[in-house]
């Protein structure tokens, strides 16, 4: 099993050894930029599905509860070459935390709760095309391409039983989870860079990608669901991602 510490240490090391100093011997500027990115997974992919128990028994699955848009933070190099300043190429870390909660009564006096966590860590190498130079704000719109490793770790389930007439303690149930998975997908990406003072920018965007293109595994299930249980195949994960950096312009 890969230990995920680790393996954030490595492509940290990765990352940050693409600094100034290295490209700057190939006439490169560097931009570094940091910010929030938050996901949402598309399709009816069993992630987003619930963890509940479903009506018919012929159908039925334990999803992953992630409904919503998951929160994340990632940090970003993007290296300019004089020669062509147009064409730009970018390292970046995401790390991802998906959260999803249940609740469901059961008359006349049972509640029962579900709670899915997991991380994921995010590696990525890329390309950038700016397309377009704005009138105001030094601003720029691009396209971009990113070849990434995703990192699924940290992941916890757990059922929780609440008797509210106290007739006997709540019960509370950890799921024996799936093992840790590393995957490889990528993105394409749409984004806009503006400057907002003096060497300061904010660099916004969305990216569509898959995350597990490369590296499924059929016996483990879904990437992002607690348990194996009625899956026979993993199916490739689409996200739609939205990130917002403030940039800092060497």
């Amino acid at each position: 099993m890969v230990n995920y510490k680790n393996f954030i240490l490595l492509i940290s090391v990765v990352f940050f050894a693409l600094s100034k100093n290295t490209f700057s011997q190939l006439g490169a500027k560097v931009n570094f930029g940091a910010g929030i990115i938050t996901t949402n997974i598309l399709g009816e992919n069993r992630a987003k599905m619930p963890i509940g128990p479903t009506a018919i028994e012929g159908d039925a699955f334990i999803g992953g509860s992630f409904k919503n848009a998951q929160p994340g933070i990632q940090a970003k190099a993007t290296f300019l070459f004089d020669s062509n300043p147009d064409i730009r190429f970018v390292t970046a870390l995401d790390y991802m935390f998906f959260s999803g909660k249940e609740r469901y009564g059961i008359p006349p006096n049972v509640n029962i709760a579900y709670e899915h966590s997991l991380n994921i860590g995010a590696f990525g190498l890329g390309v950038e095309y700016v397309w377009a130079n704005l009138d105001f704000a030094n601003a720029k719109l691009y396209t971009g391409l990113d070849l990434k490793a995703f990192y699924v770790h940290n992941i916890y389930g757990v059922e929780k039983i609440r008797y509210l007439d106290r007739f006997k303690e709540d019960d509370i149930y950890e799921f024996p989870v799936k093992d840790n998975a590393l995957r490889f997908g990528g993105n394409v990406k749409l984004g806009v860079e503006g400057k907002l003072r003096d060497k300061f920018f904010v660099n916004a965007g969305v990216n569509i990608g898959i995350m597990n293109l490369i590296g499924r595994d059929n016996e483990r299930g879904e990437l992002l669901t607690p348990l194996p249980i009625f899956e026979s195949e993993e199916n490739m994960l689409s996200v739609l991602q939205v990130f917002i950096l403030i940039q800092y312009n060497l």
